[in-house]
C-alpha cells in the first residue's frame, strides 16, 4: 500500500481522538484522529461505532461525514464495523454514511475492497442544503 508511515508505531484511535464538528449544516461531521495520525483497529472501531451512534441519536435521517484524513491504517475488523454495523445502523434510521477525505493508504484499501461502491467517498465538503 501507498505511504511510508510506520503503521505499527501509530497510536490507536480512542474516544479522545473522536470529535463532532458542526461546519456543514445538515451533516454530522465526525473527525477521527483530530489530534494527529492514528490507526483504527477493532477495539477503536467499536468505540467509534458507539460514538457515532450517540452523536446521531434522536436525529432524523442523519447524514454522517466520517473524516478519515488522519487515519493512516485500518485493519479488517475496523473495515467490517464501519462498512457493516455502522453503515447498517445509520441507513436503518434513514440516514447515510459518507467517508470524507481518507488518508491515501485508507483510500487504496477502500478502493481495493470496492467499498467505494457502497460507501460514498468525498474529497470536498458538501454544499449546505
Amino acid at each position: 500500500m501507498a505511504g511510508d508511515i510506520p503503521r505499527g508505531s501509530l497510536p490507536r484511535a480512542e474516544p479522545k481522538d473522536f470529535m463532532c464538528v458542526e461546519d456543514v449544516p445538515g451533516y454530522i461531521h465526525v473527525l477521527v484522529g483530530w489530534r494527529g495520525k492514528c490507526k483504527l483497529d477493532g477495539p477503536g472501531a467499536e468505540k467509534l461505532h458507539r460514538f457515532v451512534l450517540d452523536a446521531v441519536r434522536g436525529t432524523k435521517e442523519p447524514e454522517v461525514l466520517l473524516d478519515l484524513e488522519n487515519v493512516a491504517y485500518m485493519n479488517s475488523q475496523a473495515v467490517g464495523i464501519i462498512a457493516g454495523r455502522l453503515l447498517r445502523a445509520i441507513r436503518e434510521s434513514g440516514g447515510e454514511l459518507h467517508i470524507y477525505k481518507p488518508d491515501p493508504w485508507v483510500r487504496q484499501l477502500i478502493e481495493t475492497l470496492r467499498l467505494d461502491q457502497v460507501l460514498p467517498v468525498l474529497e470536498e465538503l458538501p454544499e449546505p442544503a
